[in-house]
């Protein structure tokens, strides 16, 4: 998950993270990491090599608590893009529970 601008809010990334957890894995500040790219960092020519933009981000193979547990615990975007889940890594779902219950109805 990335937020994209000048100077994206990563406290508020860190929220959206955790709540997308739902209280099923532990998300700290150090999970959520700011960088900068430059003009040149992005190959944009510019005599004075600005700064572009500021990317706050959370990744999970970045994660300090990272397990090689195939069962582990991930978050996923659901195939109707509107929201995200967790299931096992190795899971194979495409929906949110929401979007099930949906199908299930349909």
């Amino acid at each position: 998950m990335i937020r994209y601008g000048k100077e994206p809010d990563a406290g508020r990334l860190k929220g959206l993270v955790r709540s997308a957890f739902q209280g099923k894995q532990e998300v700290t500040d150090a999970d959520v990491r700011v960088a900068r790219r430059y003009a040149w960092d992005l190959g944009i020519g510019s005599e004075r090599n600005d700064l572009v933009l500021t990317e706050a981000y959370w990744t999970q193979n970045y994660r300090r608590t990272k397990s090689e547990d195939p069962g582990r615990g991930a978050l996923f975007l659901c195939a109707n893009r509107d929201s995200f889940f967790v299931q096992p890594m190795t899971g194979e779902e495409k929906f949110c529970q929401r979007c099930r219950g949906k199908q299930v109805q349909a």
